[in-house]
């Protein structure tokens, strides 16, 4: 890749709003420099890299047809870095052939008012730093369409604005400063140079029951990475087998297969350890997206199926000791009301919880009615109908030896999720879900719920942080269409809180929040709280709670794991540059009980 690669380490950005449809001085001084003296100029913003694989790949094709229909201002990409050594080397192999601002601190992308999770999109701004037109880049015209676009452009008198839904959040909800015990740091463990493994953005960390090795799943590089849990030495990243892709693709010529080859990808998911320190994961291969490439009408490609194998790995050595396809992802014969359109179904994708020797979990998701669609008259399908929750567990029961499933699930969605039709969202995945493989059982927490359940009837009183007025029932207004996307963010913003995962042991539950700080968005990791409860299983109370450093050496708290053999909380904390596992000491004497 050619392209100029430039540094947004550390300034400040002036802009007149924080969405979409500023004026932005930055853009302006940007833009004034350029070589290209035109009156629109083209910046592509990626939030973040791979968050959309096929939109990633799609953009060098959108590079190439501006510059096909002789585009006459400057193409630009503004790519928000998290983990920088990993992401570049990604970038690079896009190959868009145009110069990149990397934005390591999100000052640009809060400038125009996007997310690390917004998907990429187009801009056009003009040279005096106004936004006149923007789209994912998904929905981009292409080909004669996309000569019509820049005709009308070069023709408009004003910006061409459609619609942006963005930063969307509650001001008023929020806490404006900590109110608990701060944890005390006991111990770091700082994790082999980035810059010699190349690692990528850090998910979801479990450590092994004997205390030995800590595993991670890279969403970057959508693989699994190994260390020494004492030394953080790197042993070994798992890759996924990129041949199932081209196995499920036999009715592709090799041709057509190389036309499509970017937007098919294979991905290892969230890794666990089983008692034996087997490391297990899941393998995703499948087909992002179908695009229809321009000029050619017939190079669109056929969507192909999902595969999903549960993938066993012995360490030390890293070798695969069992690959097992799952099954039964659909299940028909088990909510005949709620699957017309094949829509219930578990979610892989969501991650994998160990539940017992021979038992694993996945989540399981009931399908709703697009956002904003007139309510239908199937009280099955409509998410404000009783009937809609009559068959909803949170997990489905799976089997290690033949990844069927088995027809056990655990939970129900809670009926308060009515009050805003909104069904499952988006954070209903493993993290929610704990599981004490010796004594099988596993314990969760809902969003908006007031306790802590338990695989096996038992609950929990949960001391939450949820925004009161929203767990208030007796006031209904009666809608006609579902929430839109833009306000279903608003509903979960307006929680005030989220969990971030749950975990059990033998002898306590331990709950991870993120707590909304007022006036800030919830999922902004600049603003908020990070709080941690222990809940004492055997009187069934709260233990204590401690708020997290936010951040450690200018790496933000990413997610907490539990260390059996240490019997000790560690957080996950993750910068551009360096990763590290920070120990807490949470000693709380017994008559320091908290009441509830």
């Amino acid at each position: 890749m050619t392209a100029v690669v430039l540094f947004i380490l550390c300034y400040s950005v002036a802009a007149q709003s924080s969405k979409l449809g500023v004026r932005s001085e930055f853009f302006r001084n940007y833009l004034q420099k350029q070589p290209e003296r035109a009156r629109f100029h083209a910046m592509f913003i990626v939030p973040r890299p791979r968050l959309f694989p096929a939109g990633d790949a799609l953009i060098g094709v959108l590079i190439e047809q501006l510059r096909q229909q002789k585009f006459s201002g400057s193409i630009t990409a503004i790519v928000g870095i998290r983990r920088y050594y990993s992401e570049i080397a990604y970038l690079r192999s896009l190959g868009w052939n145009v110069p990149l601002y990397i934005d390591s601190t999100g000052a640009v992308l809060r400038a125009v008012g996007l997310r690390s999770s917004d998907l990429p999109v187009l801009t056009i701004w003009d040279s005096t730093g106004a936004l006149w037109w923007w789209s994912h880049v998904e929905r981009v015209p292409t080909g004669p369409l996309l000569q019509r676009f820049l005709d009308s452009l070069s023709a408009s008198s004003q910006p061409l604005l459609p619609n942006f839904e963005s930063q969307v959040y509650a001001q008023s909800v929020g806490i404006q400063e900590g109110k608990w015990p701060y944890a005390r740091i006991s111990q770091v463990v700082e994790l082999e140079d980035d810059s010699t493994t190349g690692v990528g953005l850090l998910w979801h960390p479990v450590i092994s029951p004997c205390g030995k090795w800590l595993a991670l799943w890279d969403g970057t590089n959508l693989s699994v990475c190994v260390y020494e849990a004492l030394s953080g030495k790197l042993i070994c990243c798992l890759r996924p087998f990129k041949v199932v892709s081209r196995a499920l693709s036999w009715f592709l010529s090799d041709s057509a297969y190389k036309d499509i080859e970017p937007y098919l990808h294979s991905a290892l998911l969230r890794p666990q350890f089983d008692d034996e320190s087997v490391l297990w994961t899941i393998q995703v291969s499948y087909y992002v997206q179908s695009y229809r490439r321009w000029p050619s009408r017939d190079s669109s490609a056929t969507g192909i199926w999902k595969s999903y194998h549960l993938l066993g790995y012995q360490l030390p050595q890293c070798s695969p000791i069992s690959s097992i396809e799952i099954d039964n992802l659909y299940i028909p014969s088990y909510c005949r009301e709620c699957v017309q359109d094949r829509n219930a179904f578990f979610s892989p994708s969501e991650g994998l919880v160990i539940a017992s020797k021979d038992k694993f979990c996945l989540p399981f998701f009931r399908g709703r009615i697009e956002a904003g669609d007139t309510i239908p008259a199937n009280p099955y399908d409509n998410p404000f109908a009783d009937e809609y929750y009559t068959i909803s567990p949170l997990f489905g029961v799976f089997s290690f030896e033949s990844g069927g499933f088995l027809g056990d699930t655990y939970g129900s969605l809670s009926k308060l999720r009515k009050k805003y039709g909104i069904g499952f969202s988006l954070e209903h995945d493993s993290n929610i879900l704990g599981c004490d493989t010796e004594r099988e059982r596993c314990a969760w927490a809902q969003w908006l719920g007031i306790e802590i359940e338990f695989s096996d009837g038992d609950r929990i009183p949960l001391r939450h942080y949820w925004n009161k007025a929203m767990l208030d029932t007796a006031q209904r207004e009666e809608k006609q269409t579902t929430p839109t996307a833009e306000e279903i963010e608003y509903l979960l913003d307006s929680a005030g809180a989220e969990i971030k995962r749950v975990i059990l042991t033998p002898a306590h539950v331990w709950v991870l929040w993120k707590i909304k700080q007022q006036g800030h968005p919830l999922r902004d990791n600049d603003y908020g709280f990070w709080v941690v409860q222990q809940y004492d299983l055997q009187t069934k109370t709260l233990k204590g709670e401690w708020q997290l450093p936010r951040e450690y050496k200018k790496q933000q708290l990413v997610n907490i794991v539990w260390d059996a053999a240490r019997k000790s909380v560690a957080g996950l904390y993750q910068g551009p540059w360096k990763t590290s596992v920070v120990y807490y000491a949470l000693d709380v004497p017994p008559s320091r009980t908290v009441k509830q």
